[in-house]
């Protein structure tokens, strides 16, 4: 077993393995590399998972994970690809075997967009909280909206975020009501 991975697979997070390159790897003389999309897997959890199935499997040699575009790539005895495929199913998930066409680009999304999206939401939820008017918070909300979908949010993900958005933890954080007095925890550093 590699040091890499055994070293790797105690860590439920994708590290330094998780981002290597599959175009780098080459088969070996008796091996066979394997390219497979699942479309289900897009977070630590499931290559966790993942790694747990197919690392117990005599036949998989190596694993390389590519969350962003949701690749696994594989190095395994030949012969010995639908064992693979069998695990992956095992787990619920849907392998789609890919060929030897080079892995798509993931997409660079500039950083700030998505800083300017998430403060005007926190903007709309202060306002919202603060009791301004409301057409404010509306303002801001959909400024936060315009800003996210410019960046490649879709609607879903979008009115996930702001449904569920609950603020920073400690900053105007309620803490209780009691005899029409409200209780807050406004924590910030000072100089």
């Amino acid at each position: 077993m590699p040091a890499e991975r055994s070293c790797h697979a105690e860590h439920s997070c994708c590290a330094s393995a998780s981002a290597v390159p599959t175009a780098n790897l080459q088969p070996h003389e008796r091996s066979v590399l394997s390219r497979i999309r699942i479309v289900q897997m897009d977070c630590p959890t499931e290559e966790r998972l993942l790694r747990e199935v197919l690392e117990a499997r005599p036949e998989v040699l190596e694993l390389h994970f590519n969350l962003l575009q949701r690749v696994l790539t594989v190095r395994h005895q030949p012969h010995s690809l639908d064992a693979v495929l069998a695990g992956i199913d095992s787990l619920g998930f849907t392998p789609q075997l890919l060929g030897d066409e080079p892995a798509p680009a993931a997409p660079q999304r500039p950083w700030w967009p998505l800083a300017v999206a998430g403060a005007l939401a926190l903007g709309a939820e202060v306002s919202h909280w603060l009791a301004q008017p409301v057409w404010l918070s509306a303002l801001l909300a959909l400024a936060a909206i315009a800003v996210g979908s410019r960046v490649g949010l879709g609607a879903s993900e979008l009115s996930q975020g702001l449904r569920t958005f609950r603020g920073i933890k400690r900053r105007l954080e309620t803490i209780g009501v009691r005899r029409g007095v409200t209780v807050l925890d406004d924590f910030a550093h000072h100089p």
